[in-house]
This record gives structure tokens, C-alpha cells and sequence, in this order.
């Protein structure tokens, strides 16, 4: 009954149909992005015009303004310059040294000429010496015989160290107080022929005797005074510089009696002192040590008070 109806309407929902999918397919290719190819063709996107407003130029933006124009006028030196300034002509470069020295011809190579005779490199001991125990000469060459002469020549031995050098080993050292001399003569002869042309001479000497102490600060009215040297001297030698000094003036000292040289010689008044007195003890320059001939070179004094005599309460 109602299948007529039914077949009039078929017709237009399948138009209706249709028109959604078309207007479906128009809707996703809008959507859908350009391909590459097409970007190419088109170009790149227009990218959107920006308004730009003009505005009137602010007092600070008008005076640089105005700044920059002088700068570039030329010509025109604006008013903060300093006109009186000017620049300096560069100095030249330096020249070069290869542009102005002049190299002459190499001097001729001259072999070494061997010397004409062996000489003395090194002797020693010289001025005044303290613990020194040997002397040494060193030659330039090997030597056949080196000699070498000491005077005073004290006991110890002669040794010669390789062909070059001799030495002298004193037996406990050097005396004290002693000028030395020494001499290496003339014509020595080395071991390639030559001879020595001229001798060579030096001097040393060991120290003079000297005072290490004296009398103590108080002594009794007939006192020994006892005085220590560093090395043996003549007893005769201290009396002859000792002076003693009191109250009443110089007192006269005893010749002493012992004759050998010693360390500790001693002084004796010829009389009493006076009790609670003080006197003074001076040894002068002029001591002659044991071992040599140099006299001491100092002076020395001491001070000293005389005890009371004891007496019975």
C-alpha cells in the first residue's frame, strides 16, 4: 500500500546523499595542507604588512641628530674638539741588522801554540792561617821532579800527588807564631822537556800569641797572678810587657822563675798590697810565643780588689 510512495522518495535521499559527500570532499581538501610542489609554485607565504606610526623625534633624539650631521660634514670640526691637536709623523722602522752589517773575510784559524814552559796553577797557604795542617803546590804539566822549599820547615813529610801536585803534611799542624816562607826554584823540568822560567815564590804565617784570661777579681795581699794564653809563651817575654797599676801607683813585679815556655805564666809583687786596695793588671804587645818568632799584637788589662786579713772575733 505504501510501496508507490517509498520509490518517489529513494530518488532524492540518494541526491541528498550525494551532496554530503561532495560537500564532506570539499571540506578535506580545503583543510588538508599544500603539498611541496605547490609551495614551490606559490611561493613563500606573504608575511603580514606592519603599521608603522611616525612620531615627532624627542629633544635628546634631535641634539645627536644634529651631532651626527657635524661629524659628517666635512670640514666642519664640532666644538668639543681640540683643534690644536695633531698627530705625529711616524718614526721609521728600525733597520735591520742584516741591511747594515757588513761581514768581512773569516780570520785565519791559527792552531794552539803549545806553551812555552810548565807553570805554577795553585799554591797555598797565604796571609795568616788558623788549623791548617799541610801546604800544597799544583803544576800546569806533569813535573819529573817537582821541589818545593819551606823555611823553617817544621817536622812532617813531602808527597807528590800524581805528577802535578806536591804537598806538605806538618805533624800536628803549623806551629803557632810563625812567619813561613816558601820557594819553588826555577828550572824544574817537565816531563815533555821544558823547564820553569822564573821561581815562584808566597808567605803565610800562624797566628801570634794571645791572652784568653787573667787574674781572678779578688786576691789576697800577696797574690801570684796567673794569666792563660792560647799557646806557649816565654815567661821572660810577659815580664818584660807586664805592668801593675795601684793606689800608690807602679808596682814592681819579681823576675819570673821559671825558664821553660808555658801556657799559664805567672807575676808576683815584690811587695805586700794594700788590703781592700784595687789595682790593675796590664799586659801589653809583645809576647813572644814558644814556636815562633811573632810577638802578640794586643794589649790586655784586668781588674782585681785585695781581700782584708782575716781577723779573730
Amino acid at each position: 500500500m505504501n510501496t508507490p510512495r517509498r520509490r518517489r522518495l529513494e530518488p532524492t535521499k540518494m541526491a541528498l546523499a550525494r551532496a554530503s559527500w561532495l560537500v564532506l570532499l570539499l571540506v578535506a581538501t580545503a583543510c588538508r595542507p599544500p603539498s611541496p610542489t605547490q609551495q614551490v609554485q606559490q611561493g613563500p607565504p606573504t608575511p603580514p604588512q606592519r603599521r608603522i606610526e611616525r612620531r615627532s623625534p624627542t629633544p635628546a633624539l634631535q641634539d645627536n641628530l644634529q651631532l651626527e650631521a657635524q661629524l659628517r660634514t666635512p670640514g666642519e670640526v664640532p666644538a668639543w674638539s681640540n683643534a690644536n691637536f695633531e698627530l705625529k709623523p711616524t718614526s721609521a722602522p728600525p733597520k735591520s741588522a742584516t741591511s747594515t752589517l757588513s761581514l768581512g773575510p773569516n780570520p785565519p784559524i791559527e792552531p794552539p801554540r803549545p806553551p812555552d814552559g810548565p807553570s805554577v796553577l795553585h799554591y797555598g797557604p797565604t796571609g795568616e792561617i788558623e788549623g791548617h795542617e799541610h801546604l800544597e803546590v799544583i803544576f800546569s804539566e806533569p813535573m819529573v821532579s817537582p821541589e818545593v822549599k819551606l823555611v823553617p820547615e817544621p817536622p812532617g813529610r813531602w808527597r807528590q800527588l800524581g805528577d802535578t801536585a806536591v804537598i806538605f803534611e806538618a805533624e800536628g799542624g803549623f806551629p803557632r807564631g810563625t812567619d813561613f816562607r816558601v820557594e819553588v826554584p826555577a828550572g824544574l823540568s817537565a816531563l815533555r822537556g821544558p823547564r820553569l822560567p822564573a821561581p815562584v815564590r808566597f808567605v803565610f804565617s800562624t797566628a801570634p800569641p794571645a791572652v784568653l784570661a787573667g787574674p781572678s777579681v779578688e786576691q789576697p795581699q800577696r797574690p801570684t797572678l796567673q794569666l792563660f794564653f792560647d799557646q806557649p809563651v816565654w815567661p821572660a817575654s810577659v815580664f818584660a810587657v807586664a805592668e801593675l797599676w795601684g793606689p800608690n801607683g807602679r808596682v814592681t813585679l819579681d823576675p819570673p822563675s821559671e825558664l821553660a815556655a808555658t801556657l799559664e805564666p805567672t807575676l808576683r809583687p815584690t811587695r805586700p798590697l794594700l788590703a781592700g786596695a784595687r789595682y790593675r793588671l796590664r799586659i801589653g804587645p809583645g809576647v813572644i810565643g814558644k814556636n815562633g818568632q811573632r810577638k802578640s799584637v794586643e794589649s790586655s788589662e784586668y781588674l782585681f780588689s785585695v781581700r782584708p786579713p782575716l781577723s779573730l772575733v
